[in-house]
């Protein structure tokens, strides 16, 4: 982010505006966008279906060392971090993500039958099996939007407050 502020008067002022150039770039401004992301995702943790919780476990945000040594959850994608452009992704990159998040059906690909077992213990062999969407990543998205737009809102003005110090 390129500011560019003339101030005729107060140096101190001055000073703290020359200072916010780079307060609010690269990875600071990472840092704020990453504080709305950890809103975003633990909604998503809380709305995700809980049967063996790990695709619970599996939702991240990308690049973030934090989730980098899971054994089976590689990197969703990595940051972008550039002097004026931050991005930064949160979900999950286990196969079944998808359609758990909007449903679908799951048929037989090398066998005649899928077969699965049932909380009750008991065995079902079936040609195809309907899943219904959950939709906690959009879920997530919908309820969250605007706190993770405050979250990062605040960090930003957190940066600003501290180049006046």
């Amino acid at each position: 982010m390129n500011l560019s502020i003339k101030m005729v008067g107060d140096k101190e002022a001055a000073q703290a505006f020359a200072k916010l150039d780079g307060n609010l770039s690269g990875k600071k401004l990472e840092a704020a966008v990453v504080s709305g992301a950890w809103v975003l995702l633990n909604r998503m943790k809380e709305l995700a279906p809980k049967l063996t919780r790990t695709l619970e476990r599996s939702l991240h945000i990308g690049g973030d060392p934090m989730f980098a040594a899971g054994e089976g959850y590689s990197d969703i994608g990595g940051r972008v971090v550039m002097p004026d452009y931050v991005k930064v992704e949160v979900g999950t990159n286990i196969i079944y993500g998808p359609i758990q998040e909007f449903g679908g059906t799951i048929r037989a690909k090398n066998k005649p039958y899928l077969v699965f077992q049932t909380k009750d213990g008991s065995w079902h062999s079936v040609k195809s099996v309907q899943i219904p969407p959950v939709g906690y990543m959009r879920g997530a998205y919908a309820e969250k939007k605007d706190a993770v737009i405050q979250e990062v809102d605040e960090a930003i003005d957190d940066m600003i407050r501290d180049a006046f110090k």
